[in-house]
């Protein structure tokens, strides 16, 4: 039973990962076993530790001792003529070479002091080559731990490796950006680039993340990207909006803590907290009094120069300047009415309201009841009766018409007869006057007919 177990937990030792694999995924040589020995003549044995992606596996070469025996090349060969763009070598010093040979192992290319930080490294394209090595021939031993080369760039998941926490600040038309920067085992960061609105604003090494926008203006909103560079490509980049408020110069100021007190010889002294910049001009009963520094937070007005309301309160009013001379509100202290306090909040207020209308509400309805009932009563029971008083309707309307009519020809018959008997009866006497004069009766003075007369009846 013991030795199950120990057997169980060694496979299982076997199977878990105890390193980082450094991928070089999408290369010509990765996953193939190369050939090592003193040149690519003489192969002296194999190796898959330097195209394994794992940084702990390696193959150490000697420093170029021109021994036949001793392995100071580690080489590949292919059976089609390759194209070779980019390279990848990680190692332990920075001594070793790559040669890039044709189908007769003549010399195409040789790269001496190659990059050995792992980083994809861009060669001129060489074409028509059938073997590729690393060799160690300046007289110092190297430990090889991963190499690989390429046709084209190996592609990249740009979402894996953009900045993270990207925060932002604005302070006045200043814009600062945060982040951190990606960590991966994989390629290689070479920096950070900072964008506007898709314009380049800067490129950072490294080791920053921080930078600060100084070009941005008032009342205007950006787009910042924040892209992460690699040695194999960009990043897609972490992006972030950022709005620019107003000028605080074209800002009405606000006075903010302001408080009216009375002293004991009658004098009023208006007290205040912001603004501190620019001027506040005082009025005293809707007049310009006086204008004062914001930053002496205070005036006195005595009391033979203040003016009062209707309701005995202060008319004073303090009016916030800025630095470019814009106005704030006016900023008047509370009346004596404002400063009054209820005996009951507003929560109690619509609690009694209620409580009362619950009370009266019947009373209300009933009324209304009384009121709209016997029209309501009229209106449905009107229809019905209309039936059966119709024809006596009809009868007492055709009756009160006749009725009329003869009260109205009886007056017209009588007219023209009372007016004829009244003029056989009564002498009419012309209106019009005479222009010879009235001859005089002799010892007597002719008197003035009676109206009567005159006037025709």
């Amino acid at each position: 039973m013991f030795k199950k177990i120990v057997v169980i937990t060694g496979l299982l030792f076997a199977l878990v990962p105890i390193t980082n694999a450094f991928a070089y995924s999408g290369g010509m040589l990765d996953g193939k076993t190369m050939q090592t020995g003193a040149n690519t003549y003489t192969p002296l044995g194999t190796t898959t530790t330097v195209t394994d992606g794992d940084f702990n596996t390696f193959e150490d070469l000697a420093g170029g001792s021109g021994n036949a025996s001793v392995k100071d090349h580690v080489f590949y060969q292919w059976s089609q003529p390759q194209t070779i763009t980019y390279y990848r070598l990680k190692s332990n010093k920075n001594s070793l070479s790559i040669y890039l040979y044709n189908a007769n192992k003549g010399v195409i290319r040789q790269i001496q002091y190659a990059n050995n930080t792992g980083a994809l490294t861009e060669i001129k394209s060489t074409t028509g080559v059938y073997y590729v090595a690393v060799v160690s021939n300046t007289g110092v031993a190297n430990t090889v731990y991963e190499f690989d080369v390429f046709n084209e760039a190996p592609s990249l998941d740009k979402t894996l490796y953009n900045a993270t926490k990207l925060t932002e600040k604005v302070d006045g038309k200043n814009v600062t950006l945060t982040w951190e920067n990606p960590v991966n085992s994989d390629i290689t960061f070479t920096g950070t680039k900072v964008y506007r609105d898709d314009t380049l604003l800067a490129t950072l090494q490294p080791d920053q993340k921080e930078y600060t926008d100084t070009t941005a203006e008032f009342n205007k909103t950006y787009s910042y990207k924040v892209v992460s560079t690699y040695d194999i490509g960009d990043s897609s980049g972490s992006s972030v909006k950022v709005k620019i408020g107003e000028d605080p110069a074209n800002i009405p100021p606000v006075i903010k803590g302001s408080e009216l007190s009375k002293e004991s010889n009658g004098d009023y002294t208006y007290t205040w907290e912001e603004p501190t910049k620019g001027q506040v001009k005082v009025l005293v009963g809707g007049e310009e009094y006086k204008t004062v520094s914001a930053a002496d937070k205070k005036i006195t007005i005595p009391a033979k120069d203040m003016k009062y309301t209707r309701l005995n309160d202060p008319d004073i009013s303090l009016v916030a300047i800025s630095e470019n001379g814009v106005l704030g509100e006016t900023t008047k202290p509370p009346t004596q009415l404002e400063k009054t306090e209820l005996p009951f909040s507003v929560g109690e207020f619509i609690k009694t309201g209620s409580s009362l209308l619950w009370w009266i509400a019947p009373f209300v309805l009933l009324g209304l009841a009384f009121f709209l009932v016997p029209k309501l009563r009229n209106l449905i029971t009107r229809p019905f009766k209309k039936g059966e008083g119709g024809e006596q309707d009809r009868t007492a309307a055709s009756e009160g018409n006749e009725r009329a009519a003869r009260t109205t020809g009886v007056r017209q018959l009588r007219t023209p007869t009372i007016r004829r008997e009244r003029a056989a009866r009564e002498q009419r006497v012309s209106r019009i006057s005479i222009k010879e004069p009235r001859p005089e009766r002799e010892g007597t003075k002719q008197g003035r007919l009676p109206r009567e007369i005159r006037k025709g009846n």
